[in-house]
């Protein structure tokens, strides 16, 4: 490996953010189309894909510590936490862009 190649990022799935994945897939599935679900689901892993190889490209969170990527093509955000001395990265939760974020209470 060269000495400049860049590190792959770990990526972990909450359990949050698998649950968030499976109920995104299966509203889709039941109130659009089995092909509105596929294709959001393989956006969402596009972008997870990005996010992987470019990790400090999200934008700072709302909530301290946390990074968020908007999904292309798809009205959902990314919300994760990076730790660059590991080069890990833990997916938090996936949740509309309409959605109040963080909750309020």
């Amino acid at each position: 490996m060269a000495k400049d190649a860049q590190k792959t990022t770990l990526v972990t799935w909450s359990p949050e953010a698998k649950a968030d994945f499976e109920l995104i897939f299966s509203y889709l599935k039941q109130h659009a189309s089995a092909t509105i679900a596929c294709e959001t689901s393989e956006s969402i892993l596009a972008a997870v894909a990005h996010l992987r190889d470019f990790p400090q490209t999200g934008r700072v969170g709302r909530i301290t510590g946390t990074r968020e990527w908007v999904v292309s093509r798809a009205p959902y955000m990314i919300i994760y936490e990076l730790e660059l001395t590991d080069n890990h990265m833990l997916l938090l939760r996936i949740l509309h862009t309409a959605r109040l974020w963080p909750q309020q209470e």
